[in-house]
């Protein structure tokens, strides 16, 4: 399952967030300043300056290419598991 971290009017939030319906991914959503303080986020992810913040199964992935990368990924291992 995928986590995000995210906040309003976020342009690359919204690109994550494109990306894993397209591919049919479920996740959970948290907006800051709603689910969550500036702080609380912070505390929780104190290297992380810049959202969204990417998490699959507790790892965090740092950029939408990565994200690009484990979806593929999982594509393959699915597809394998079918042969």
């Amino acid at each position: 399952m995928y986590e995000l971290y995210t906040r309003p009017a976020c342009v690359r939030c919204e690109e994550v967030k494109a990306l894993l319906i397209s591919k049919n991914k479920f996740y959970k959503e948290y907006v800051v300043g709603k689910d969550f303080s500036v702080a609380e986020v912070k505390e929780k992810f104190p290297k992380v300056n810049l959202l969204p913040i990417i998490l699959k199964d507790g790892k965090r992935i740092t950029t939408l290419e990565e994200l690009r990368d484990t979806l593929d990924e999982e594509n393959i291992i699915r597809f394998d598991r079918k042969l």
